[in-house]
């Protein structure tokens, strides 16, 4: 006889926590140091770029509002060179300005010069890190 666990609860705050689904301020608890810039476009459109340089490459969360539901985002890293590497992508949905979606960057890929978040092709908001 095969025994099944149910293990619900368990597995979705795991994967809450590793898909990286909690705040960034929150994750202040374990030994990631987190940057945070903002940027506010036309129409009140705002965002906010939390990263974090670690072993493996850079983590991000971002959290964006007053973008219309139903807008496909992503988020790019522009480098020193101009090049760009798309490092998250989202719809928005009726909880933005409450929902942080993350996105990662490998090491191997060059500097951050300035984030970009842009919809249909076109830049939405450009933050640059101090």
């Amino acid at each position: 006889m095969t025994q099944i666990w149910d293990c619900t609860d368990a597995r979705l705050s795991l994967g809450v926590y590793v898909l990286g689904a909690i705040d960034p301020a929150e994750r202040a608890l374990v030994d990631t140091h987190w940057e945070t810039v903002e940027a506010t476009g036309s129409g009140g459109v705002s965002a906010s770029v939390a990263y974090s340089h670690e072993l493996w490459g850079d983590a991000f969360e971002v959290l964006v509002d007053k973008i219309p539901v139903g807008t496909t985002c992503q988020l790019w890293v522009v480098h020193p060179d101009g090049t760009r590497t798309q490092v998250a992508a989202w719809t928005t949905a009726k909880d933005e300005g409450n929902v942080w979606y993350s996105g990662s960057m490998a090491a191997s890929a060059q500097p951050i010069s300035k984030f970009q978040i842009t919809a249909d092709h076109k830049v939405l908001l450009t933050a640059v890190p101090t």
